[in-house]
């Protein structure tokens, strides 16, 4: 069996699971799961964990992501994304466009570093709630300024209402379930943090902005509440995630890449053109041919994740212990004890095991997470 994480570029139209079941069918194995659920229309990393690194997800989703995202504004739709039905959409006051400026003059601006007087999030902006009815639809297009401002007070953070169109679950339901069956329901907010967001290009009506943030963002939840913010409404029009954690979308694969990779194909072979099909339940099939062969061009050993944490190791004859996920007393490692901290702990011979953390009330290193 194969284990490690595989940076996946997930293309248009792929939902995370038709990622994974298609995996499973070029890896040929079954116990395989991805670390971090993109939209189908969105695109950009998607980190898939093998074997026993799919007791990482955890840590791999866990970690800082980056998107690319265009906001559309003066639209307002069911699913605050480009693909749903619209609520509401402004028309602009004529001759007010703002005109777009030579190679869009505002890359490489930070939104920290300009505010104005727009208000905070849930105000009413440079004009009336959007959602107010046909008869409040004119709008005067936002300058580049007030779109500097609006996005400027999301900087650092801010409480988000998830989306009705969203796998979360409220009273044993899905949200998108419940959305499509024409209900909506309250909300919690959640508070999401958001590390920083840079301006690329501003082309009315459309903001292009990349975005640093938290786990558990919703990137069109916040292009929705930048609209409302500025009072003209707005819907993510496209997404692309340049980042999970260490992995980056320049040295991420297509389904097709790895696949050529595996079979022996021509690395720019597209993938099929069919989203893939789980494979029934049953045995694990074995490594095809071509497998082991082509996997460390792509699969990412799983104590890479954990490159920040002290690497310890076992003294010869407690290896056996180590492996069946035992404390382990001071005297059992060739170390000493870093009071607090999580370690790499490794047997003997230094391969990987598992994470540790010291616990000082019972003067052991007790296991966090095995991977054996």
């Amino acid at each position: 069996m194969l284990h490690g994480i595989v940076n996946v570029n997930k293309e248009k139209g792929y939902t995370s699971h038709d990622v994974v079941a298609k995996m499973r069918g070029i890896l040929r194995q079954k116990r395989i799961g991805h670390a971090g659920t993109l939209d189908p229309d969105a695109t950009g990393v998607l980190p898939v964990c093998v074997g026993n690194a799919t007791r990482a997800v955890e840590f791999v989703s866990g970690q800082g992501k980056a998107y690319r995202a265009v906001l559309l504004l003066g639209r307002v739709t069911d699913t605050q994304d480009a693909t749903g039905d619209t609520l509401w959409e402004a028309r602009w006051e004529a001759g007010d466009a703002p005109p777009a400026p030579a190679g869009c003059g505002m890359a490489g601006w930070d939104a920290k570093d300009a505010r104005s007087d727009v208000g905070p999030p849930g105000g009413g902006g440079m004009c009336a709630d959007p959602g107010a009815g046909d008869g409040a639809q004119v709008r005067r297009p936002p300058t580049q300024e007030e779109v500097r401002g609006a996005i400027s007070h999301f900087i650092g953070g801010y409480a988000q209402v998830p989306p009705m169109y969203s796998a979360l679950r409220v009273g044993g339901k899905r949200l998108y379930e419940l959305a499509r069956a024409g209900k909506e329901v309250e909300r919690e907010p959640r508070w999401v943090d958001i590390a920083d967001i840079t301006i690329e290009c501003y082309d009315f009506p459309r903001v292009t902005m990349t975005v640093e943030c938290s786990k558990g963002t919703y990137i069109r939840t916040l292009c929705h509440d930048i609209g409302q913010l500025l009072g003209v409404g707005g819907c993510m029009e496209s997404l692309v995630r340049t980042r999970v954690g260490r992995f980056l979308l320049e040295d991420a694969l297509t389904l097709g890449e790895i696949e050529g990779m595996v079979r022996g194909k021509a690395a720019a072979e597209p993938p099929v053109a069919e989203p893939p099909v789980a494979e029934p339940s049953g045995a694990e099939p074995e490594a095809g041919t071509g497998v082991d062969g082509a996997v460390h061009t792509f699969l990412h050993p799983v104590e890479e994740l954990f490159g920040a944490f002290p690497r310890m190791q076992v003294l010869p004859g407690y290896g056996h212990l180590l492996r069946n996920g035992n404390p382990l007393g001071p005297g059992m490692v060739a170390q000493g004890t870093p009071g607090g901290q999580m370690v790499q702990m490794c047997d003997c011979d230094g391969r990987f095991v598992g994470i540790f953390a010291w616990n000082e009330d019972v003067g052991r290193w007790m296991p966090r997470k095995m991977f054996v």
